[in-house]
């Protein structure tokens, strides 16, 4: 069979790749044949080039892109890809068709491909009814839910069943904090949650800025073949050796990925290999969903968070304080602390109001220390509130004669304090009205001596 002039005639870049047949995808693979759109692309002018040399010749190697020949031309699938090439900044529409070509030690294919620079969305919906099936159910789970951490676990636990896989991950990146996390996971082993413990620990964000640059120039990672990890290991030495030392035969990764910013990771390990193509295609679209919902996620903690936090003192705020009174529990013993901050409006007055923002930030500072895991609230100006709770009375007059040492010896911020300890009441309004008269008896006492020394 003439290769050459089956390939020529395509007007869309073409190439014929040779896979050998006893490879399962770990063997060298080749283009025998490539018609001239092809050539221009990678800068060939002679046809006779392109005759049996290893693609890496031309084109950098693609750990998928192995796979996906490998499916083609030896398993004798019709295979079609949509997907972004990021080292070229653009989207490639891939189709594989299989050859029958008279030789005993290889499999055949013909590559076509269709480069544009702007996603085109319905493409990336062309896919099987059966990938169709599992991406819809999925989206249906993750929407139809209100607890977002159990639609999470669902659609993670049926993402492993579907792979065959012995364990799936999401796994959440905060580059700012230079920390990570694991959203959600499930096992075959259900012992397994030590173990990922122990492998995704305060330590492992040093492998995971890794990833970045594996994926700046994949959309996905197939690892399973000895080729795989070969590439791998000359990419990435210290992930392969972390993938390594955790047992890890073959995996299949996707960065969760949601307006341009890397949310986080998704993978499926030790995965069953003869479901690598419906994984693929069924994850690709997936991830889009999951990405969209961590993201969504996120934006309401920070909405919550805004709406129950002092901008200027990172401390609660009013709004915050008034939800926790509503709901205070009627079992509970507490005490509460009022902290009013002497002096602002005179700061404010004299300084100006940058002088005086400080004075509130140094404040809250020496609250949060003599107040540690206790909640501290900024209710506006210069008044802060304090709820004291699981101490008994002995160790909340210690934390009362705390801050009213540090309000009297501190050079630049002075306190006036009330407190009110409730240990069987459980009348909280009443501790409030309390600590409340408290704290201004102790304000006009400050003010009267500041007279009495004028």
């Amino acid at each position: 069979m003439d290769l050459q002039a089956l390939v020529e005639p395509f007007d869309k870049i073409a190439c014929i790749v040779s896979v050998p047949l006893s490879s399962e995808g770990s063997g060298e693979l080749k283009i025998v044949a490539a018609n001239s759109a092809y050539r221009a692309s990678v800068g060939i002018q002679d046809d006779g080039e392109t005759s049996d040399r290893p693609y890496e010749h031309y084109i950098p190697r693609d750990l998928n892109f192995s796979n996906f020949c490998y499916q083609c031309a030896v398993l004798k699938k019709q295979l079609h890809s949509y997907q972004k090439d990021e080292k070229l900044g653009c989207w490639m529409d891939i189709i594989m068709l299989p050859i029958n070509v008279d030789d005993p030690n290889n499999g055949y294919c013909i590559c076509t491909f269709e480069i544009s620079q702007e996603e085109e969305p319905d493409k990336l919906a062309q896919v099987s009814y059966e990938n169709a099936n599992d991406v819809l159910s999925a989206a249906i789970k993750l929407r139809s839910s209100w607890d977002f951490m159990t639609s999470m676990h669902s659609v993670v636990k049926d993402i492993r069943e579907l792979c065959g896989a012995r364990r799936c991950c999401i796994l959440l990146t905060d580059d700012e904090a230079h920390s990570c996390r694991v959203l959600t996971h499930d096992s075959t082993d259900i012992t397994d949650e030590a173990k990922v413990g122990e492998i995704i620990n305060e330590t492992f964000y040093s492998i995971v800025k890794t990833w970045a640059d594996t994926f700046k120039v994949l959309t996905c990672l197939v690892v399973q073949t000895d080729n795989d990890w070969e590439e791998l290991e000359k990419r990435n030495p210290v992930w392969y050796k972390s993938l390594k030392d955790a047992e890890v035969s073959s995996l299949i990764m996707f960065p969760l990925v949601s307006k341009g910013e890397t949310l986080g990771y998704i993978w499926a390990s030790d995965f069953q290999s003869e479901k690598t193509l419906r994984i693929m295609e069924t994850l690709k679209l997936t991830t889009f969903f999951i990405a969209s919902e961590i993201a969504n996620q996120r934006l309401l903690e920070r909405l919550e968070h805004m709406s129950i936090t002092d901008v200027l003192t990172g401390l609660y705020n009013r709004n915050a304080m008034n939800l926790r009174v509503a709901r205070f529990p009627e079992d509970e013993d507490f005490g509460i602390v009022f902290a009013d901050v002497n002096g602002l409006k005179v700061i404010n007055d004299t300084c100006g109001h940058g002088a005086g923002d400080e004075l509130l930030k140094a404040a809250a500072e020496i609250l949060k220390e003599v107040f540690a895991g206790h909640e501290i609230y900024r209710m506006g100006g210069d008044e802060f509130m304090v709820i004291v709770t699981d101490v008994n009375r002995a160790r909340f007059d210690m934390l009362m004669e705390r801050l009213k040492y540090r309000a009297e010896d501190g050079e630049n911020v002075s306190f006036a304090v009330g407190g009110c300890y409730d240990d069987g009441a459980h009348d909280l309004r009443r501790a409030l009205h309390m600590a409340d008269a408290l704290m201004y008896k102790d304000k006009e006492r400050h003010y009267s001596d500041i007279l009495d020394r004028e």
